[in-house]
């Protein structure tokens, strides 16, 4: 069997989004470890009839999530989550031993570190509140206050320490992703996120130009000196455009020798003056293509225009300067 047959054997259905599997495997996991601590003699330290029901609402909650997959959006999501913090909360309220304190107490951390794997910093601030007051408010009803207290707390300063580890490491992560390693720019996938982002936002609404740069030569200095003046030509190139972009521009290499420029409010004219400026200034020599977006016309078909501008100017640069030679030879 190949490899390509094993991954379709052994991946995940592609209608359930990371987000939502994760949520089920969260609240699967939780209902399994509360109907069994209702099953057991020895873990019976809260109402058997609390921990099933608990459990049973927990594990329909997960097999509903699987059914429908991608049709829960993330404010179904948050809110099926919230529900799985206040059953714990309630199993913390009504629990008379260790083993309900810890176990709810990983039910928050589960919550958590979900939470901070799938949504920004402020729904994983607003997570944790409500996961304290959730914690403050099973220790002011249980009559064991002290110990609900200390055997909470720790869990939950376990959990945001481990959630700000976890936020650091998607950070460099998802930097790494989207950007070019020995330029700094964005690569062609964080274009296409941080493209979508304006173009389906407010700052997509009126003029914006896309231009595409292919800097000559690189192949020739490649091979006559060596890939490392490649790559400082490269980037060399990189912060020369990167200076030249405003804030609110997008600047990518998304090739070998090839850059992108997204220039929000700039109609065409503007941006090939822009680019004509730049390039009068550079150290390097290159060529170039601009678009303007069409109305409603998304990264692709953009860039594809601009790409086959740069191309035709690419051309004709070259044919003009092969009509030179014999000038300057004769």
């Amino acid at each position: 069997m190949n490899s390509v047959a094993v991954t379709a054997k052994t991946s995940l259905p592609r209608f359930l989004s990371p987000k939502t599997w994760t949520l089920a495997l969260v609240q699967g996991t939780f209902a399994v470890s509360v109907a069994v601590m209702a099953a057991l003699p020895h873990y019976v330290t809260t109402s058997p009839v609390v921990c099933a029901t608990c459990g049973g609402l927990l594990g329909l909650v997960a097999v509903v999530l699987v059914l429908l997959g991608s049709r829960v959006g993330d404010g179904a999501l948050l809110a099926l989550a919230t529900a799985t913090v206040l059953v714990a909360g309630l199993i913390m309220a009504v629990g008379h031993g260790e083993q309900a304190g810890l176990l709810a107490g990983f039910g928050l951390v589960w919550v958590g570190i979900w939470a901070t794997g799938f949504f920004r910093s402020r729904v994983v601030t607003l997570t944790y509140l409500l996961e304290l007051g959730v914690i403050c408010a099973a220790t002011g009803l249980n009559p064991q206050h002290l110990r609900v207290l200390a055997e909470s707390l720790p869990v939950l300063a376990t959990s945001v320490v481990l959630s700000v580890l976890l936020s650091q490491m998607l950070a460099n992560l998802r930097h790494e992703a989207r950007h070019d390693q020995l330029t700094g720019l964005l690569n062609r996938r964080g274009l296409d996120q941080a493209a979508a982002e304006i173009l389906d936002g407010r700052r997509g609404a009126g003029a914006a130009s896309l231009v595409v740069i292919d800097v000559d030569g690189l192949k020739q200095v490649n091979d006559q000196r060596g890939h490392v003046a490649g790559d400082r030509l490269l980037a060399g190139f990189a912060t020369e455009l990167q200076t030249a972009a405003r804030a609110v521009d997008l600047v990518a290499r998304v090739g070998g020798d090839e850059f992108v420029a997204v220039l929000p409010g700039l109609t065409a004219a503007d941006a090939e003056g822009w680019a004509a400026g730049l390039r009068g200034q550079s150290a390097s020599v290159w060529s170039f293509g601009v678009a303007e977006r069409r109305e409603g016309e998304r990264l692709g078909s953009w860039l594809d225009r601009a790409d086959k501008r740069m191309y035709a100017a690419k051309a004709q640069a070259q044919a003009g300067a092969a009509q030179l030679v014999p000038v300057l030879a004769g």
